[in-house]
């Protein structure tokens, strides 16, 4: 079958919508969707525009062998955690903790167990206890509302009895403070080391972005997860609010519409304190970055990768890196579409990149569009609905 080549604005699927959509209520919706989203539509808003999905389920040489928890929105990161023969996942969909032993007789250890999301969890080397560490987060339209702005430290070692150890304040003030500031943290990485690497915005004076936040990587002492310590702080040079000739200097500066933030994780795939170096992120449309770390106190980016072309859209075009394949000397980064219906901004490639000389990491190839199987009733997958 002849596939339909991609279109970076969706438009003749707008044209589709605003033609099908006669009710008043889903009026509302093609309003929202064809006419200028804003980052509250699709960081707030993107379940609400989307009227209809295709709810068939294509496989290629998989089988789904069980479904849990249908009918809920039980999203999120998974973390597992082995114990002698048994495995656990470790949800922020709740607060959830699942015994997966057996993964066609799933159990529910507890529910509410702990709070935040962005689940990061490993067994700490120093502590001898495995530790969750848990994400809080505003939106920059949620400022000054009361909460944690930072991260949860739990002992998990027994999945049964839950034990908090501590909060963590990304502003660096008294995390029991009612009202904390910055955006607190987002995608972080733990594996179990001495160091922790959030993706946070510090406190309210960097607020120099085109769209939601303007975060850099905080790096945490943890090798006490019941004292964490704050270590250092690097954000692109413009994010704080005295930098307004380095902000006016970004190609984005103005466009209301790019991602000028990091996006973590902040990958550190060997511990410095083991004598790793390197650390890999991504940094929405200021692409791909490499930093020594060789001084945990000064991270020094040193090599990065981005597009020649300045293409502004409402997606985050450097969402991700996957590091595991480092021993061949390539990560992939990959992008996020945050409206659906591919109506907000150009499409965004998932990039192979070569990282053998950090300084100069070099692109192999973009990984090919997807497309639909040939039984979906679409050519496309912009046409499937949601976010592509």
């Amino acid at each position: 079958m002849m596939r339909a080549q991609h279109r970076p604005l969706g438009l003749r699927l707008k044209k589709k919508l605003c033609f099908l959509v006669m009710a008043a209520v889903l009026g509302i919706v093609c309003a929202s969707v064809t006419g200028n989203p804003t980052y509250e539509d699709a960081v707030l808003g993107h379940y609400r525009l989307v009227s209809e999905l295709d709810r068939n389920q294509y496989a290629d040489n998989v089988s789904l062998l069980h479904h849990y928890f249908e009918g809920e929105r039980f999203g999120g990161k998974l973390q597992m955690m082995s114990i002698g023969e048994r495995r656990y996942f470790f949800s922020g969909s709740q607060g959830t903790v699942l015994d997966v032993t057996d993964p066609m007789n799933v159990a529910v250890i507890s529910r509410g167990a702990f709070e935040g999301g962005q689940v990061a969890l490993a067994y700490s080397r120093s502590a001898k206890k495995w530790i969750l560490m848990t994400g809080a987060q505003v939106q920059t339209t949620e400022r000054g509302i009361p909460g944690l702005r930072g991260v949860r430290f739990y002992d998990v070692s027994d999945p049964g009895n839950i034990v908090h150890l501590a909060n963590y304040s990304t502003d660096r003030g008294d995390p029991s403070r009612a009202v904390q500031q910055g955006s607190g943290s987002h995608r972080n990485y733990y594996d179990g080391g001495k160091y922790a690497y959030l993706d946070s915005q510090m406190d309210d004076s960097y607020t120099n972005m085109e769209t939601g936040r303007a975060n850099g990587v905080q790096i945490i002492d943890v090798e006490d997860p019941s004292n964490p310590k704050f270590v250092s702080y690097w954000w692109v040079p413009g994010m704080h609010v005295e930098e307004a000739e380095e902000y006016a200097e970004w190609r984005e500066y103005g466009d209301n519409v790019s991602s000028t933030s990091q996006h973590g994780p902040f990958y550190v795939p060997e511990r410095v304190e083991d004598g790793g170096r390197y650390g890999y992120s991504t940094w929405g449309s200021f692409g791909f970055k490499i930093f020594d770390l060789t001084d945990i106190r000064n991270p020094k980016p040193v090599g990065e990768w981005r597009p020649d072309t300045y293409r502004p859209g409402l997606h985050i075009e450097f969402h991700g890196t996957n590091v595991a394949f480092l021993d061949q000397d390539f990560v992939i980064t990959n992008p996020e579409a945050l409206m659906p219906h591919c109506v907000a901004g150009p499409w965004y490639e998932s990039w192979v990149i070569d990282v053998s000389d950090k300084s100069n990491p070099k692109v192999l190839a973009p990984l090919p569009v997807p497309m639909p199987p040939v039984e979906a009733p679409y050519e496309h997958f912009c046409d499937k609905r949601g976010r592509f």
